[in-house]
């Protein structure tokens, strides 16, 4: 019984803190976070494509992927010719000051 209620609360804390989400914004690696993401280009993007990647949402917040998210990032940009304009939908689930991504694509 003992057990059953402590992974019922540790399952509702989870749910608490975590939950799903669309984020729209610009892709770009943390390096470059601080720059303005709508001049921000695929070749740069790439370049820096090890120090991770998040999403600039539209009013300047960046929120960084994890390293499946990351994963993902590369991927779209080595199979794109896109040169500039990295607007993105990211869905996934918030984690702490991260995000689990399951899905991103281009606006």
């Amino acid at each position: 019984m003992k057990k059953t209620i402590l992974t019922t609360c540790l399952l509702l804390s989870f749910g608490l803190n975590c939950f799903g989400e669309t984020v729209d914004g610009f892709l770009m690696p943390s390096k470059c976070k601080k720059d303005d993401p709508t001049t921000h280009t695929r070749e740069c993007a790439l370049a820096c494509k090890s120090s991770g990647f998040g999403v600039v949402t539209a009013d300047g917040k960046y929120i960084g992927f994890t390293p499946d998210g990351n994963k993902q990032a590369i991927a779209m940009l080595q199979s794109t010719s896109k040169p500039k304009d990295l607007q993105i939908s990211v869905q996934g689930t918030r984690q702490e000051s991260l995000l689990i991504v399951e899905s991103i694509t281009w606006k």
